[in-house]
């Protein structure tokens, strides 16, 4: 079941279908189906976490003991470190929606939209029923917001990252000033750009016009390496990419997610996650 919240604030169900089930047909024009898909995501996870927790523990003035002498924690996405894709091979659990422009527009003379999602449940933390996470540009709560946690469990000071899971867009703005703080004091970028970046990330928000092919940061497609691009801007061009490549065949009708792996291909996925997981952690 799908439901969304009316413009008067009321909840309404718009379709109704089964988790792997035929594709489902949405009131008003649109369709929609909910299963297993081959994981779209494409990128160094593990490369990424140690480049992020390094720089993070530099710039608090916290030991470093895993970064050689006049070594960048940049280091890992170059050679001789080998590119691994976290998400190769691996499957995951998508709803995907597709429903005309039309729809979401306010007026044709208004091609522009912007889009984010969020996680609720009761988690037992006094809330009640409430929101517990959010997305919509990958990594901004990571990279963008103070980080919490490190790859290996470690908290750091001054962390935002689950405060900001809990905003609304709308709250994003008043994070802008401690945003430019970490872009300037952690990845080394000038005032001027970390300003623009901080303006540019917050809210956060999926801005989309729907009359352009534009690709990232124009919403996102599906092949779009939006962490190459990200890290292109955080490092001020001196990491260009993670040379990861995208490992999956999208299609080009409803639902445009690739077909589901194997179950033999997920278990050589698993095995090796685990096996560069465990190495992080010894790092």
């Amino acid at each position: 079941m799908a439901s969304v919240v009316t413009p008067a604030g009321n909840l309404g169900v718009f379709a109704r279908g089964l988790t792997n089930g035929p594709t489902a047909a949405i009131r008003g024009g649109g369709k929609i189906t909910a299963g297993i898909f081959d994981d779209p995501f494409f990128f160094d996870v593990n490369a990424t976490a140690r480049f992020n927790r390094e720089a993070s523990r530099t710039a608090l003035g916290l030991p470093n003991p895993d970064v050689p002498a006049g070594e960048s924690p940049a280091r890992h996405f170059f050679r001789p470190n080998f590119p691994q894709n976290f998400f190769g091979g691996a499957n995951t659990l998508a709803i995907v929606i597709e429903i005309p422009r039309t729809r979401l527009l306010a007026s044709l003379s208004q091609p522009k939209i912007t889009a984010w999602i969020r996680s609720v449940a009761n988690l037992g933390d006094g809330r009640g029923f409430a929101q517990f996470d959010r997305t919509a540009i990958p990594s901004i709560n990571t990279v963008v917001v103070p980080l919490t946690r490190t790859i290996n469990r470690e908290i750091l000071p001054n962390g935002l990252q689950d405060q900001f899971n809990f905003l609304n867009p709308t709250r994003d703005i008043a994070v802008r000033p401690v945003a430019q703080h970490r872009l300037e004091t952690v990845f080394g970028l000038p005032t001027a750009t970390a300003k623009q970046l901080a303006e540019t990330f917050l809210p956060d928000v999926a801005n989309f016009d729907t009359t352009s092919k534009a690709g990232f940061p124009n919403g996102r497609r599906l092949p779009d390496d939006v962490i190459d691009i990200e890290l292109g801007l955080l490092t001020n061009n001196a990491v260009t990419g993670d040379r990861v490549v995208n490992d999956s065949t999208f299609r080009t009708t409803f639902p445009y997610i690739g077909v589901a792996n194997p179950l033999k291909n997920i278990l050589s996925a698993v095995k090796a996650s685990e096996a560069v997981q465990r190495a992080a952690n010894q790092d």
